[in-house]
């Protein structure tokens, strides 16, 4: 069995560590690969790992929990899914009016200018989203930044001890942010 070896296997998340898995093996694979075979090499190695093999079935698992749930609420009268929660209609009737009144105060930056969400046109929606996807990426890039420098340092070592400066410039021209929103009834963004 093919030993996948990553600069932080503990420190990278479960589906990281399945594509560096599935690189190695791709780059060990030469011309050509049986997907079934290299299918069941992926497998072993999970298996070998019940904490990865628990990271990745753990999301599996919740949504078709929660799914599991939703089917048999909705076939049993008086209660309604909240978030992960099972309620009465006039506790969730509660929760979604208190929730609500907080699209009355909630306030927007466009431009220069911060806006009520609840009199914004379309246009203004649209830049206010445009400016938040820039603000978030930006955060999401320095964490991605911040993570990788971390996979080469031990407890106490600093930044300064295991990179250059130079290090730092080229790893930041290397990373990418790639992000899917998927709304449950609505559209679908991709960058």
């Amino acid at each position: 069995m093919t030993q996948v070896q990553t600069d932080a296997p503990r420190r990278q998340s479960p589906h990281a560590r399945l594509q560096a898995a599935l690189r190695q093996l791709l780059a060990e694979a030469g011309e050509s690969v049986e997907i079934p075979i290299l299918a069941d090499r992926l497998l072993e190695m999970v298996d070998a790992d019940p904490a990865w093999r628990q990271g990745l079935l753990r999301p599996s698992i919740e949504t078709f929990a929660r799914e599991a749930v939703q089917r048999h609420v909705a076939s049993t009268r008086g209660l309604l899914v909240f978030g992960t929660e099972v309620v009465t209609r006039r506790e969730f009737e509660r929760r979604v009016h208190q929730r609500a009144q907080r699209f009355e105060r909630w306030r927007e930056h466009v431009g220069d200018r911060h806006l009520k969400l609840m009199d914004m046109t379309r246009a203004e929606l649209q830049r206010a989203a445009a400016e938040r996807i820039t603000r978030g990426l930006e955060e999401l890039r320095i964490a991605a930044l911040e993570l990788r420098l971390a996979d080469r340092l031990e407890d106490d070592q600093t930044v300064r001890n295991a990179w250059s400066t130079e290090e730092i410039a080229l790893l930041v021209d290397r990373l990418g942010i790639e992000w899917h929103v998927v709304e449950q009834d609505g559209p679908e963004i991709t960058n």
